[in-house]
């Protein structure tokens, strides 16, 4: 049996600019290296919808595993539940679990839990939160 094919796909046009490096890919390495699993394949994308739909589809096509990291924020250019949904033809819906965190996580930082914020709730239906 041949181990699992996991792809990486990070998103945000600040690690293709270089004002943020990228740690988290090397932390989930680790951790997947942990449970005995490796990354074959780690791109990063703008924050493009179309890119991302593209690398999406194409990486999941290719890959056993895909992990997503970033576009999940509050701010216009997280696209990624939105490309998401779009690749596995979903529609977006208030996710009952990550709205329920979106509450806590306002609630203990005293932030209003505004539109812009609220668009974290929102998931492809069959969405499973793993973290």
């Amino acid at each position: 049996m041949s181990a699992p094919k996991v792809q990486l796909l990070l998103t945000g046009n600040e690690l293709m600019t270089g004002d943020i490096v990228d740690s988290n890919s090397a932390m989930m390495a680790q951790v997947l290296k942990d449970i005995g699993l490796g990354i074959n394949r780690k791109v990063t994308v703008a924050d493009d919808l179309a890119l991302l739909v593209n690398e999406i589809t194409y990486m999941a096509s290719t890959s056993d595993i895909l992990i997503i990291n970033g576009g999940l924020g509050p701010t216009v250019d997280d696209l990624t539940a939105q490309a998401l949904a779009l690749v596995i033809g979903e529609q977006l819906n208030q996710h009952a679990q990550a709205y329920t965190h979106l509450i806590n996580w306002c609630k203990q930082r005293g932030v209003e839990l505004n539109a812009p914020n609220l668009k974290q709730a929102m998931l492809p239906k069959t969405c499973q939160i793993i973290a």
